[in-house]
């Protein structure tokens, strides 16, 4: 989309503004931040392509499902700004204040508010799929690494609840009142129970060691940083627990990584340059599920 057609765009919507800044993200969308006044006032996600726009559309969905319910987190306002076949737009309300930080998780996660169901191991692969098919458009097939932790705890139970789907401290932001989370795209109403809060400790360390060009490996002591701010949530898992509720989190962000290929080459909107990220962060994500898989006994 050229500058003129966004704007007029604009013009048709009758919006107030000073200016505005857009912002190129992974090569999918764009994210335009209006400001008035020196503040920013609220940004418009654009996109460009049906996969982006179906992400778009399960976000407001989300939204519109959680309105006014109490769920473990309290998020900015959205609406449908501008759609056609082409273009999809969205309007996210911006609070004014600061960003969250990522050692503030007690402060955007409301355990108090969270309600769980329990299911079987195995039937957590329906979800999974369910998941990638509504959010990605995409048809996974379940890998030798889910057979295999499936075959570790096949008689065990899982906790599933609704997920933000990318909870994390960039995500966020603060002000004197309230602690906000925003950028639904990823939620859905069946994820595990944990993973909100592994996504907010675990992804910020894996941005980290892309310096290492991924090939660091987390080891014991992230059992011991999850147990610690479990425990300030009043979450009680033992160690067997933990590390069953890592394994999937890996097993999920790791079909995440797999399905680039296959969305790159449909939609062409992946770089070789994150293509090539994707694929070294799916061995990683591999790796991590064998190493925890050695301490589950």
């Amino acid at each position: 989309m050229n500058v003129e057609k966004f704007e007029k765009i604009l013009r048709t919507k009758k919006i107030k503004y000073d200016f505005y800044t857009i912002k190129n993200i992974n090569n999918k969308k764009k994210i335009a931040f209006f400001y008035l006044k020196k503040k920013i006032i609220f940004l418009l996600k654009i996109s460009l392509n049906i996969f982006t726009s179906n992400q778009f559309k399960n976000e407001i969905n989300s939204y519109n499902f959680i309105k006014k319910k109490r769920i473990h987190f309290l998020t900015t306002s959205a609406e449908k700004f501008y759609n056609n076949k082409s273009i999809s737009i969205l309007k996210i309300k911006y609070v004014d204040g600061e960003k969250g930080s990522f050692f503030d998780l007690k402060k955007f996660y409301q355990r108090k508010y969270i309600k769980t169901k329990t299911i079987n191991f195995s039937n957590y692969q329906n979800i999974l799929k369910n998941n990638f098919k509504k959010i990605h458009l995409v048809n996974i097939k379940i890998d030798n690494d889910f057979k295999k932790i499936n075959n570790y705890f096949k008689k065990e139970k899982l906790k599933i609840c609704l997920s933000h789907g990318d909870f994390a401290h960039w995500n966020t932001i603060s002000n004197r009142k309230k602690n906000y989370v925003f950028d639904l795209e990823y939620f859905s109403k069946e994820r595990i129970y944990l993973y909100d809060i592994l996504h907010w400790l675990i992804q910020p360390y894996i941005n980290k060691i892309r310096f290492f060009n991924y090939t660091t490996k987390f080891n014991i002591f992230l059992i011991f940083l999850i147990k610690y701010n479990l425990n300030n949530l009043n979450v009680k898992y033992n160690k067997r627990e933990i590390i069953k509720y890592i394994i999937v989190y890996f097993i999920e962000i790791k079909y995440t990584y797999y399905i680039a290929k296959y969305i790159s080459k449909k939609y062409k909107i992946i770089s070789p340059k994150d293509l090539k990220r994707s694929k070294i962060l799916y061995k990683f994500c591999s790796q991590q599920i064998s190493y925890f898989l050695r301490l589950v006994d």
